[in-house]
């Protein structure tokens, strides 16, 4: 990991929601911070995770969290449903450890959504400590009972909306917070002391690789996400249909799980009823690293078709692997897809719209070598070092009191 010359911040706790798993005497995690906190470790005086912990072995796939981060871990658990379960007798003993914990730091980043974020705002503040939050989700539209009816979806439903109320206050104690999405910039801008537009890829520099690929028919599409509602999937199957009807010969590649089992069902029950079974392939979830970096590098185009979405780290990636990219405009997508420059915009629920673009990209040699090389410049200044810079830098700023002024909402400026 690179180091400052000296620390930017001191010493620095950031809760996160993510399970980490400790394992013959290391601690491995799934999510994005497993690496980024390393990068950002790397510019304070000492960074402490303090995620939900289990001894046990980790899932495959998992990655060991760098040497220069330490973890304290709370009560375990994987899904927010366990966590409400287990949180009435759990309580008492993660708010002593969080006092403990909090008591010899300079600065409490809360990452949210976090069904405990409440609490332990409340325990930083008694301590005198400035904490910082980061919203990396939008809880009202991202839970996977959203899209259902039945008490279920009531019940989640009025459950995001509390969650909301509790972030807008942690938010409103905050000395900054950084949001995920541009579409948060309103609700909670109306309420932070500083606002920001804030990213954690999992990308390093030195992952980004020099597309060698030559374009020839099929054009490969590729999307990587969970297969749930939120991701578009049924309009960019059905936008896959259209293109063949057009005559342009395409396959479609997707890398994620069934985050809804039956949503999963239903998209492939969807390709099979188009008989699209020789042309969309479900691959499952691949894990970060040489195997997904392959899957990148096997595509042409990269689609990202969501209806709803933060700031997906998965056009990082592609734009890494020199693939012109489609989008919705939803989310933070906006703020760092320029549409003809950078990747192509398109609006969200249209496979009308999807299969326009892909077909305008895979006619016009001259927009995707303009779009790759761009991506490329672009993904320089969203790796993990990068970002990881720039989020101490903001933070280090708010905690002197600073204005952050506009480059703050830009992700390319520190």
């Amino acid at each position: 990991m690179e180091t400052s010359e000296s620390p930017i911040l001191g010493r620095t706790v950031v809760v996160i929601d993510e399970p980490f798993y400790r394992y013959n005497g290391q601690v491995f995690g799934s999510s994005t911070w497993a690496g980024f906190a390393g990068h950002l470790a790397a510019h304070c005086a000492r960074l402490t995770l303090m995620p939900p912990l289990a001894e046990a072995k980790p899932p495959e796939g998992a990655n060991a969290v760098p040497p220069n981060v330490h973890v304290q871990g709370r009560f375990f658990y994987e899904h927010v449903e366990e966590c409400y379960r287990r949180y009435a007798w759990q309580r008492r003993g993660l708010l002593c450890e969080a006092e403990r914990l909090f008591r010899d730091q300079d600065v409490v980043i809360i990452r949210l959504p976090l069904p405990v974020g409440g609490a332990l705002a409340e325990t930083a503040w008694r301590a005198g400590k400035p904490t910082v939050a980061l919203l990396a989700g939008d809880v009202l539209s991202a839970n996977r009972y959203a899209h259902r009816g039945g008490v279920k979806a009531f019940l989640a439903r009025c459950m995001a909306r509390h969650h909301r109320r509790l972030e807008l206050r942690i938010a409103r104690g905050s000395a900054m917070t950084a949001v995920w999405s541009e579409g948060l910039l309103g609700p909670f801008g109306a309420v932070a002391k500083r606002i920001a537009l804030g990213a954690s890829p999992s990308l390093s520099a030195r992952q980004i690789v020099r597309r060698t690929r030559e374009w020839r028919p099929p054009v490969r599409l590729v999307r990587v996400c969970p297969l749930a509602p939120t991701k578009g999937l049924d309009f960019l199957v059905e936008a896959v249909r259209l293109v063949l009807r057009r005559g342009l010969d395409v396959r479609l590649d997707i890398a994620g799980d069934a985050a809804d089992a039956l949503h999963g069902e239903s998209l492939k029950a969807q390709v099979a009823k188009a008989g699209l079974e020789d042309r969309v392939t479900f691959h499952g979830r691949l894990p970060f690293g040489p195997v997904l970096f392959d899957f990148y590098q096997a595509g042409d185009i990269h689609v990202i078709s969501s209806i709803s979405e933060g700031m997906p780290r998965c056009l990082v990636e592609g734009r890494a692997f020199g693939l012109p990219t489609v989008a919705t405009s939803v989310g933070g997508i906006p703020a760092v897809v320029h549409d003809g420059v950078d990747g192509l915009l398109v609006p969200p629920r249209s496979a009308e719209a999807l299969a326009d673009a892909v077909a305008r990209l895979a006619g016009d040699e001259a927009l995707r070598r303009r779009i790759i090389e761009e991506g490329y410049r672009l993904a320089e200044q969203e790796t993990a070092e990068f970002q990881a810079r720039r989020l101490a830098t903001l933070v280090g700023r708010a905690l002197r009191g600073e204005d952050l002024g506009p480059a703050a909402l830009d992700l390319h400026v520190i």
